[in-house]
């Protein structure tokens, strides 16, 4: 009946408490540049060694504080529990989203190239994702733009060869575009280059111009100035006709749509005037046109050649006119005068008695005026009415004959209202 001494203590623990099931926080999905994704577990035990226990897998990490994160999830549907001494519920279901797919390449549409009127270039881009906001990067120079649809126009893209990728708002960015090639602007065609200008004719009322220096390749466009006339055509020269008289200047447009500076001025005359029809006289056997100047003498023959002076000296029978042509254009035939008693005597008219001396002559002819006291101009003609010699005589005068030709010559003494006439004959 003896008693011992107590044993040691023997302490009983409280019952554990049983830890809460970790709260969900961030889930991180997977994404383009990283296939898995990952969640954020907070309330976990603040004072012990946890374990973290994923389901399915039966995966654990160990740890310490309140919160961690669990990385490299797979897509799937997990939940989570956490052991310190006991063990928790689970917490509520993680979602990992399938890992999302990188959009296809952008499809190159329409290529705008440069033109004069506008240096650069644009491209359409098709094919681009049909939700959310994208990002198209070009290559070179790694320059962004934004938006959204299913296609975007690029413009002003200078002379070069680029490529596009497009990254959708899951940051999945696809391979490159095919290539872009954007080709340098077309240069201004230079000014075309005036030829032969045909001035109008009495025939026809209107002119025309050569113009040469045209581009070489494609179709061009003439536009004239004034009146912004235009013309179509191809090759480096062309002739333009129809041109009223005026000035004109012409630029040309090449096939890209570049227009050139002005050409030099293009004049047109107006059309010259067709003379009138002259009138011929007869006086001594020496015919007269009114017309002092384009006179060309005809008869029944035809032309007499070298018969072009105002005045034409008969020397056969025959029927006589004359035609005036002046800039290209001629009179209709003048009066016919018919020719039939030719003479040297028919050849003197010389109501002021003037002396012709010695007559035929070689070397020296004096002419007369006896008793005259008013200065006379006279001119000396040949057989064709060429005018050789032009002087003037008060009482008395010389002339140097030994150049003249052979042959009858007429001397036109001028009064003031008439002509006078007297021949004489050159050995």
């Amino acid at each position: 009946a003896c008693m011992s001494v107590a044993s040691a203590n023997i302490v009983i623990n409280s019952q554990p408490t049983i830890p809460t099931a970790p709260i969900i926080g961030t889930i991180t999905q997977p994404s383009c540049a990283l296939p898995t994704g990952s969640v954020v577990l907070s309330g976990l035990p603040a004072t012990v060694t946890w374990t973290l226990t994923r389901s399915p897998g039966a995966v654990t990490s160990t740890g310490t504080g309140t919160s961690t994160t669990i990385s490299g999830l797979l897509p799937g549907t997990y939940s989570f529990t956490v052991t310190s001494v006991c063990i928790s519920t689970a917490s509520t279901n993680v979602v990992i989203n399938a890992v999302p797919s990188a959009p296809t390449a952008p499809i190159v549409g329409t290529i705008t190239q440069p033109t004069c009127a506008i240096p650069t270039g644009s491209v359409v881009l098709n094919g681009l994702p049909a939700t959310g906001s994208w990002i198209l990067t070009r290559s070179p120079g790694a320059v962004t733009s934004t938006g959204t649809g299913t296609s975007t126009t690029i413009s002003g893209l200078t002379a070069g060869t680029y490529t596009y990728t497009v990254t959708n708002a899951s940051a999945c960015m696809s391979v490159a575009s095919a290539n872009i090639v954007i080709t340098a602007p077309a240069s201004a065609p230079t000014a075309p280059i005036v030829g032969t200008i045909t001035q109008p004719s009495c025939l026809l009322a209107t002119g025309s111009v050569d113009l040469s220096g045209l581009p070489a390749t494609g179709t061009w466009t003439l536009t004239r100035s004034p009146g912004a006339v235009t013309s179509t055509g191809t090759g480096t020269s062309t002739t333009i006709s129809g041109l009223a008289a005026g000035t004109y200047t012409y630029t040309v447009t090449n096939a890209s749509a570049c227009s050139s500076v002005a050409s030099a001025n293009i004049v047109i005359d107006p059309q010259p005037t067709t003379p009138p029809t002259p009138t011929i006289t007869l006086n001594a056997n020496i015919l007269h046109s009114n017309s002092p100047l384009g006179n060309q003498w005809y008869n029944q023959n035809g032309i007499i050649s070298g018969a072009t002076g105002q005045d034409y000296i008969v020397m056969s029978n025959g029927d006589y006119y004359v035609i005036v042509t002046l800039n290209t254009c001629s009179s209709a035939m003048s009066n016919t005068i018919q020719i039939i008693d030719v003479g040297i005597a028919n050849y003197n008219n010389n109501k002021d008695k003037l002396n012709v001396y010695p007559n035929p002559v070689k070397n020296e002819l004096n002419l007369e005026l006896k008793g005259n006291t008013i200065l006379k101009d006279f001119e000396i003609v040949n057989s064709i009415g060429q005018t050789i010699f032009n002087g003037n005589l008060i009482e008395k005068t010389t002339i140097e004959t030994t150049n003249f030709s052979p042959g009858l010559y007429i001397i036109i003494l001028k009064n003031k209202n008439s002509l006078e006439y007297s021949s004489f004959i050159k050995e």
